[in-house]
């Protein structure tokens, strides 16, 4: 795959500039007709898509995969004013622990409370996810071709404590706004 840089004009005027994937053998870049498993970055989604996109070339897992599992966990990103997103660049909802640096934002208490993490850049989130990810690789995280394959691997892990067929459904419904196959 070959890695493209692009400017597009986002919400509230703002513009970001990020890198997304495209298929070697299209040889372009046009208006977002990507293919395989990199996600389409369209106008309210492109922030996270760059996101996915970057954990994907870190990992390998399908892009489309991290960012359901990041929509699914911060409830979509149609709203990117979101300060979790826009002041500490945390697109999955990460909480912090140790002495990382603490978000000024908390999880809700039904979510088991706690501060967020805050990330200086979208680079930092990208690296951080992409190890974090990497952690998981013997549960099988590295391999999911599914949401399935992907709720079950982080169950595996110990990622989280809710029903794996829930947590499994809801990565599917963002899954499908990607255009994956469910």
């Amino acid at each position: 795959q070959v890695v493209k840089d692009y400017t597009m004009s986002m919400l509230l005027g703002k513009t970001y500039t990020g890198s997304t994937f495209e298929d070697e053998s299209s040889g372009s870049n046009s208006g977002g007709n990507y293919s395989g498993n990199a996600v389409d970055p369209v106008p309210s989604n492109v922030k996270a898509a760059n996101i996915a996109n970057g954990i994907s070339a870190k990992t390998g897992i399908p892009a489309k995969l991290i960012w359901s599992q990041m929509a699914f966990e911060v409830g979509g990103f149609d709203n990117l004013s979101n300060g979790l997103m826009t002041e500490d660049h945390n697109y999955g909802g990460v909480k912090a622990s140790g002495d990382a640096k603490r978000s000024q934002y908390n999880a809700p208490a039904g979510e088991g409370g706690g501060a967020y993490r805050h990330f200086d850049s979208d680079e930092e989130f990208i690296d951080y996810q992409a190890k974090n990810y990497k952690a998981y690789a013997e549960d099988g995280l590295l391999d999911a071709k599914s949401p399935a394959d992907f709720a079950a691997a982080l169950k595996r892990g110990g990622y989280y404590q809710s029903d794996e067929s829930d947590y499994a459904a809801g990565m599917d419904r963002w899954y499908k706004e990607v255009g994956g196959a469910g």
